[in-house]
């Protein structure tokens, strides 16, 4: 399933004030015991690679066995396509950093730590989501942050 966020850069002029007016809201009413952790991790694309090579070896197997020419000539133009999107899937990992976001939060008490918890969820926005982290991400996170070099995440 593709993954729905889009960058900032992504959206028309007419759009870009409302994100950047909520990140601005947000960040005055910051509260000094949260604390937020960015980390760049080398971003991957091997899931659509997997999925690229996987059609190209269908449309290949294809034009093997096609003998239209009109046939033949739309699986090639479906081939160089295909070439092309791997390419740039390739560049991608080369040239892109996926950066990532943790929010720590901190309380004296579990009571404190809670509030402060429903005072962070409470003040998202429709642009700013945060999600609770489960024992899995948790440990991916950790895994990722240890072993930045690391292309398997």
């Amino acid at each position: 399933m593709p993954d729905s966020r889009v960058g900032l850069t992504a959206l028309p002029d007419n759009m870009l004030s409302q994100p950047t007016q909520e990140f601005t809201e947000f960040l005055q009413r910051y509260d000094p015991d949260w604390s937020f952790i960015a980390t760049q991790f080398p971003a991957t694309t091997a899931q659509q690679q997997l999925s690229l090579n996987h059609d190209y070896l269908k449309v290949e197997q294809a034009l093997v066995n096609c003998h239209d020419d009109q046939q033949r000539q739309m699986l090639t133009t479906r081939l160089r396509y295909i070439n092309e999107s791997l390419q740039i899937a390739t560049a991608v990992e080369k040239t892109l950093k996926s950066q990532e976001y943790l929010a720590l939060i901190f309380g004296d008490t579990p009571a404190e730590l809670t509030e402060r918890v429903a005072t962070l969820f409470q003040r998202q926005g429709h642009y700013l989501r945060f999600e609770p982290l489960g024992l899995d991400r948790k440990i991916k996170f950790l895994y990722s942050l240890n072993n930045m070099n690391d292309k398997k995440i």
